[in-house]
């Protein structure tokens, strides 16, 4: 796990890495490991849930889904806690609609444990 910017990211997609180290926290922090497929929609979720004040605690990979979970004090706002949750939903739907490999759009949505495979990932 990447939990710290000083901690060893090498779990994470270089773009991912390079966020948690330009976001430092005074909480702990658990991010990684995430599919290299999945780096688009995660960053924009980071990016917006940055922008409405949230901080995320948790990012990762787990049982074929994405898992994004922020400060419990962030939610104590009715209002922001729906943001959040529209942005984290958002965020889980894109990924399980991405090869997790190359990031290619699947034309339905796949929940496996392992994550969505494009039919080029798959033969390989």
């Amino acid at each position: 796990m990447c939990g710290k910017a000083s901690e060893n990211c090498d779990e994470l997609p270089p773009a991912i890495a390079d966020w948690l180290k330009a976001h430092p926290s005074e909480q702990f922090r658990q991010f990684g490991p995430l599919p290299p497929g999945w780096t688009a929609p995660v960053l924009d979720a980071l990016g917006a849930l940055d922008r409405l004040g949230a901080e995320v605690l948790l990012c990762k990979f787990k049982l074929g889904s994405l898992r994004i979970r922020v400060r419990p004090d962030d939610l104590a706002s009715p209002s922001h806690s729906s943001q959040f949750a529209e942005v984290i939903s958002r965020a889980q739907n894109d990924c399980l609609g991405r090869c997790t490999l190359c990031g290619q759009r699947l034309s339905e949505l796949i929940e496996d444990i392992d994550g969505a495979r494009c039919g080029v990932c798959l033969a390989k």
